[in-house]
C-alpha cells in the first residue's frame, strides 16, 4: 500500500487488481478503478493496467461500468496488445460494444437496424459495421500471434460464423493455436483429425492432440481420450485407460464422463463391478443434465431396483457427499471412501 501510495505505478496495478478480484483485501470495483487508473496514467502509464481497467469498464460491477472508456482504453493499447486486441474484436462481435462513429445516430436506417438486432439505439455505430470492425480486429490479433485470437478465428471459420466456411483455412488457425498448447485448440484440431474436416483424417493424430489437451484438464478432451482408448481407435483399446480417463472428467463435474463411468461401473469394464457407484454416477449425471438419452432415467431405476433398500440409501447418501464436496469426496481411487 505505501508503494502504491508513493506512486510506483508497478505497486499501484497490483493494489488495483487486488481490489478487482478480491485478492488479500474486499472485493471493491471502485478502489480498483481508482489504484488502476493511476498506474495507467502518464506518459510511462503501464499497458496492463490499461487492459486491467478497461475490462473493468466493459464487465464490471455496473457502478463502474462504462463501455466508451473501455472501448478508448482498448483501442489506445491494442497496437501494443493483441490480448486488447482480442477482447476488444469479441466485444464487437458479440454486440457488446460498438466503435464509435458520430454520424450514426443521424442515419434512420441504421438506427432501424439496431433496434431490430436489438441493440441500443443511442450507441455510436452500426451492429453490423461493428462486427464488422470486430472481424478485422479478430484477423489482426490472430495475425500477431495470439492464440485464444486464433482458436476462435478458427472456430467461427469452420462453422462459417460471420465468414465463409472453410474448413481447410479454419485448421491452419487451430493449428496455429495448438501448437502454442492451448489446450482447448488441441482439442478441436484433434476433432478434426477425428472427422477429416479440413485435414485428411487421422485417428492417431487426433488422439495425440486430445490426449495433449486431456493432460491440461480439458474435460471435453478427457472424454474423448477415454472414447479413443475404449473403442481402440488411433491407441490400443484398453476399457481401463478409458475408465481412468471418464474418471478425470466426472470429478470436474462433466456429465458425459459422470454417465460413462457410471456405465463402466455397472457393467464392470475396466473397473471392478460395482451398482452402487454406477448408481451414485448415473443419478449425478441425470441431475447436472445429461439428457442424450432418453432412457436413462429408466436405467437409473432399474438400477434402483437390483439394490437393497439399504444400498439404495447408501448410493444416494454417496451422491449427495460427492456433489457437495466439489467431487473431492466421491469414493474414487485417491480419494476418501
Amino acid at each position: 500500500l505505501k508503494a502504491a501510495q508513493s506512486g510506483l505505478q508497478s505497486a499501484q496495478l497490483e493494489l488495483g487488481v487486488a481490489f478487482k478480484e478480491g485478492n488479500g483485501v474486499p472485493q471493491d470495483a471502485a478502489q480498483a478503478v481508482h489504484w488502476l487508473t493511476l498506474a495507467a496514467e502518464g506518459d510511462y502509464g503501464l499497458a496492463e493496467a490499461k487492459l486491467e481497467l478497461a475490462r473493468l469498464y466493459l464487465r464490471g460491477d455496473r457502478s463502474v461500468q462504462d463501455k466508451d472508456r473501455a472501448v478508448s482504453l482498448y483501442t489506445e493499447i491494442g497496437d501494443v496488445s493483441p490480448e486488447a486486441q482480442y477482447e476488444l474484436a469479441m466485444a464487437y462481435i458479440s454486440g457488446e460494444a460498438v466503435p464509435p462513429k458520430a454520424d450514426w445516430r443521424l442515419d434512420p436506417e441504421l438506427q432501424k437496424d439496431a433496434i431490430e438486432m436489438a441493440f441500443d439505439p443511442r450507441a455510436a455505430s452500426s451492429p453490423k459495421e461493428a462486427a464488422d470492425v470486430g472481424r478485422d480486429l479478430l484477423v489482426g490479433s490472430a495475425e500477431a500471434g495470439f492464440a485464444q485470437a486464433q482458436l476462435e478465428l478458427g472456430l467461427m471459420i469452420m462453422s462459417g460464423e460471420g465468414w465463409a466456411a472453410d474448413p481447410a483455412v479454419a485448421v491452419h488457425w487451430l493449428r496455429a493455436a495448438a501448437d502454442q498448447g492451448l489446450a482447448d485448440a488441441q482439442y478441436a484440431l484433434g476433432y478434426s483429425y477425428g472427422t477429416g474436416e479440413g485435414v485428411a483424417k487421422d485417428e492417431k493424430e487426433a488422439y495425440r492432440l486430445m490426449l495433449a489437451a486431456a493432460d491440461q484438464g480439458n474435460a471435453k478432451a478427457q472424454n474423448a481420450v477415454a472414447w479413443h482408448a475404449y473403442n481402440g481407435k488411433g491407441t490400443v483399446q484398453d476399457s481401463a485407460v478409458a475408465v481412468t480417463w471418464y474418471r478425470r472428467a466426472a470429478l470436474q463435474g462433466d456429465p458425459v464422463a459422470q454417465r460413462y463411468l457410471g456405465r463402466h461401473y455397472a457393467l464392470g469394464e475396466g473397473v471392478p463391478q460395482n451398482n452402487l457407484k454406477a448408481h451414485m454416477w448415473t443419478n449425478i449425471a441425470l441431475s447436472n443434465g445429461y439428457d442424450v438419452e432418453a432412457d436413462l432415467r429408466d436405467k437409473l431405476n432399474g438400477l434402483s431396483t437390483s439394490l437393497s433398500p439399504e444400498d439404495l440409501a447408501a448410493a444416494q447418501a454417496m451422491a449427495s457427499a460427492c456433489v457437495t464436496s466439489g467431487y473431492a469426496n466421491c469414493g474414487e481411487p485417491g480419494q476418501a471412501e
